[in-house]
């Protein structure tokens, strides 16, 4: 191999490297979370993991028509991960409230979280620095009026871990729930005191 050609194939070889640690230093390596008190706890996994908010729901209802409704919106889920991605699931949620708020019930659980509408689990879209948004959608998601379901599919949502990073992190809902019937949720919801959950 002629010099030439072995300096080609250093530059080649170093540069292939700089891409494969900038790709693992942007993976998803690390969960950390509070149980109840100010101190983390480090890991690659967080279960029940409580973020709720005011959100506003517009939705199409048969009888009322066109409904806007400021509701409390509570979810539940695990977060963990793997291989460099972040796996959300959503396991359990309630909206309560005054007025039509106590009419909504939501359903499809687990709903999980992808880099796009209706993908396979697993955000890729890790934060850099770690209080940078995380940009993604939640999945499966059922919501149903007065026991009759008004809309179903996946919605975007953007996460973020908190600036500083031991602020609460958010879940952020501006959009249509894309795939049945005709809803809308447009809120923030927040972990609470001593039960922040960071993934990076």
């Amino acid at each position: 191999m002629s010099m030439k050609m072995m300096k080609k194939a250093m530059v080649g070889a170093v540069g292939a490297a700089a891409l494969l640690g900038a790709a693992s230093a942007q993976a998803f390596t690390t969960v950390e979370y509070q149980n109840g008190s100010s101190s983390y706890i480090t890991g690659t996994s967080a279960s029940d993991r409580d973020f709720s908010g005011e959100t506003t729901l517009v939705a199409t209802v048969p009888i009322f028509g066109d409904i806007s409704v400021d509701c409390t919106l509570s979810l539940t889920g695990d977060v963990s991960v793997s291989g460099g991605e972040a796996f959300i699931d959503v396991t359990s949620g309630s909206v309560s409230g005054g007025g039509l708020c106590g009419l909504i019930t939501l359903g499809g659980f687990p709903w999980k979280a992808s880099d796009t509408a209706g993908g396979a689990p697993g955000v890729s879209d890790t934060p850099s620095p770690a209080t940078d948004d995380v940009n993604g959608f939640v999945n499966g998601i059922e919501v149903l009026i007065g026991g009759q379901p008004s809309c179903s599919g996946s919605i975007p949502v953007v996460f973020n871990n908190g600036t500083p990073i031991t602020a609460p992190s958010s879940f952020t809902f501006n959009s249509v729930i894309t795939g049945t019937g005709g809803c809308s949720v447009d809120g923030v919801l927040e972990s609470p005191n001593n039960g922040d959950t960071n993934a990076f």
